[in-house]
């Protein structure tokens, strides 16, 4: 049995880039930053960040250029893809996560608003809640 899903879940580097192919399908890039802790030999906490490059096409792809930015926390689901193309008659590969779903991360986005809103709202709404 072979399998090829990837999920990934992480930060927009940049805005999505979108273009139309000669047929008239739209196609949006994007990168997702995908911050990992480790211990270095030192015992000391370290920060990495992965890039994973992913492309969307046609209705998907217009969902996420109207819909996301830069820095927005977002969970792509799809597959790994390799093209091939030749370069100065040498072989090179561009490897990519072809996108099935792509959305923001709601807890990231709840927390933002919730904090948000209630500070704006001031102590009338907190004096409502009966808890």
């Amino acid at each position: 049995m072979n399998m090829n899903q990837v999920i990934v879940v992480g930060n927009m580097g940049q805005d999505p880039k979108r273009r139309e192919t000669v047929s008239g399908n739209v196609v949006v890039s994007l990168s997702v930053a995908i911050n990992r802790n480790y211990k270095d030999k030192n015992g000391e906490y370290q920060q990495a960040t992965d890039w994973v490059n992913v492309e969307a096409w046609n209705d998907l792809a217009n969902s996420i250029y109207e819909d996301l930015h830069k820095g927005d926390a977002v969970i792509v689901i799809g597959r790994m893809k390799t093209n091939v193309y030749e370069k100065d008659g040498v072989n090179q590969y561009r490897t990519y996560i072809l996108a099935d779903e792509v959305g923001q991360r709601l807890n990231k986005w709840r927390k933002k608003e919730a904090t948000t809103g209630f500070e704006d709202m001031g102590e009338s709404v907190q004096e409502e809640i009966p808890f």
